[in-house]
């Protein structure tokens, strides 16, 4: 009987899984997940982006006009009940979402695959240092002190993930070649990974 190379196999088997991007703001989960989700190939799918379509305002909306927690009920419903709910995709989760034990119990329950972008604090600072216009939780704050206070509550939940990818200042082609190749070592390894969704 004919079998799948490895490698072939374990792209098999990812198709049948949510994929799951964790991380810090500017780590690059919308950039390496729209990648990611061409190779393999499936859905792509950012939940900051679900939010606003289902509420019709954008996040910074959002966290001005009723503040940071109704935005994380909005996230966790839309996530829980609505992005988690869908075929496989690979998604890009906001950076505060994988810190809600909801969303991370959920993520299990599904048998999805999170994974941690892991870049360090001071290529994040340079990344945002002149981008935080968009960021509601660094607009109008001092960008290296905000950064290193959420780095420091948020890395012990990401450390959570199923897989963690480091990741420094390579280009974005060869981080996503990493991501895969740590994506495809994890369901080689599981039992799970090609038959807990048929």
């Amino acid at each position: 009987m004919h079998t799948q190379e490895p490698r072939q196999q374990s792209m098999s088997c990812l198709k049948e899984h949510i994929i799951v991007l964790v991380g810090m703001m500017g780590c690059g989960k919308t950039t390496i997940g729209k990648k990611l989700s061409t190779i393999i190939p499936m859905p792509f799918i950012d939940s900051d982006a679900v939010i606003e379509q289902r509420y019709r305002m954008s996040i910074q909306h959002i966290f001005r006009r009723h503040g940071e927690d109704v935005f994380r009920h909005y996230e966790r419903e839309c996530i829980i009940h609505t992005i988690l709910e869908r075929p496989a995709s690979v998604v890009a989760l906001g950076g505060g979402a994988f810190i809600q034990k909801a969303i991370r119990d959920a993520i299990t329950r599904q048998h999805a695959i999170s994974l941690w972008l892991d870049v360090p604090l001071p290529i994040l600072t340079q990344r945002l240092a002149r981008k935080n216009a968009h960021r509601p939780l660094l607009h109008g704050k001092n960008t290296r002190h905000r950064l290193r206070t959420l780095y420091r509550q948020r890395q012990p939940f990401y450390a959570q993930a199923n897989i963690r990818c480091p990741c420094s200042m390579e280009k974005p082609d060869i981080t996503t070649r990493q991501a895969l190749d740590a994506l495809q070592h994890y369901v080689q390894h599981k039992e799970w990974s090609c038959n807990s969704t048929s």
